[in-house]
């Protein structure tokens, strides 16, 4: 999805999609592929048709059982007690959901829930992505250098320049990466404006979630800022695939709901 804004020159405009995907997939057992936010609640989803009485929850890459429960109740890990829990009265009619709190880019990794029903082994696995988007875009002038720059990002973002109407002349620009300790990157690139006609320059930084876009244009020493960003995702179904007993797998659409903020034009510097 990409959006147009337009407005008077000298303008810095920011587009926000903002997306997130889940799918399912066969081999063998369920594997749901799935991408939640940094710091934010994660649901790890587990479902049987049949009555449980047991579940355990695994951490493939550390082989840590996160949680165990049967007719004793949960049992959790250290390292989990405090984020992790089971809908206990819910196990007995097949919800083995986990809730992750919290979610850290070390939680990235292969989840696998199993439980013996009826003397069958049941499983589901997760596949867990954790996504930091692109939240705010800085941008200034400086005489003729434009720099474009944004923090605190998972995974690593690309940031890419071009040109209104496009230019056959290559850009010279610097970026530069840097990851912190919290394993997040920042991200800054500065562009040398060439001698020649005035263009509409624009830095786009991109993740597996989404893309932020920032435009500017000179007029004088003078710069405003539009922003707008999707804030909205809505359920438009639910699917059950497979024969092996799945949970329902929710598909979403994308709900546009633009919100614009106009800065006047009386700073070269921006928070986008």
């Amino acid at each position: 999805f990409i959006a147009a804004l337009k407005g008077p020159a000298n303008i810095v405009s920011v587009i926000a999609p903002l997306t997130q995907v889940w799918v399912l997939m066969r081999t063998g057992l369920e594997i749901n592929l799935m991408s939640c936010v940094l710091n934010e609640n994660c649901l790890l989803p587990c479902r049987f048709k049949d009555r449980m009485t047991n579940i355990e929850w695994k951490l493939h890459k550390t082989s840590v059982v996160i949680v165990s429960y049967d007719h004793r109740g949960s049992r959790y890990s250290e390292s989990f007690r405090s984020r992790a829990s089971l809908f206990e009265d819910q196990i007995s009619r097949g919800n083995g959901d986990l809730l992750l709190r919290g979610v850290k880019v070390d939680d990235e990794g292969t989840y696998r829930c199993s439980s013996s029903i009826k003397g069958s082994k049941y499983f589901h696995s997760v596949d867990l992505t954790v996504e930091a988007p692109v939240s705010t875009v800085r941008i200034y002038q400086d005489g003729n250098g434009i720099t474009c720059s944004s923090e605190g990002i998972y995974p690593e973002p690309e940031l890419t320049w071009s040109t209104e109407p496009p230019s056959n002349t290559t850009l010279q620009n610097r970026t530069t990466v840097h990851q912190t300790e919290e394993k997040l990157y920042d991200i800054s690139s500065s562009l040398t404006v060439p001698d020649g006609p005035d263009l509409i320059y624009s830095c786009s930084i991109r993740t597996r979630m989404n893309w932020w876009r920032a435009t500017s244009t000179r007029a004088g020493q003078q710069m405003g800022c539009t922003v707008a960003q999707l804030v909205e995702l809505l359920p438009c179904s639910k699917k059950i695939l497979g024969s092996i007993p799945s949970p329902n797998l929710s598909a979403w659409s994308l709900h546009v709901l633009p919100v614009v903020l106009q800065f006047p034009p009386t700073d070269q510097k921006h928070n986008c």
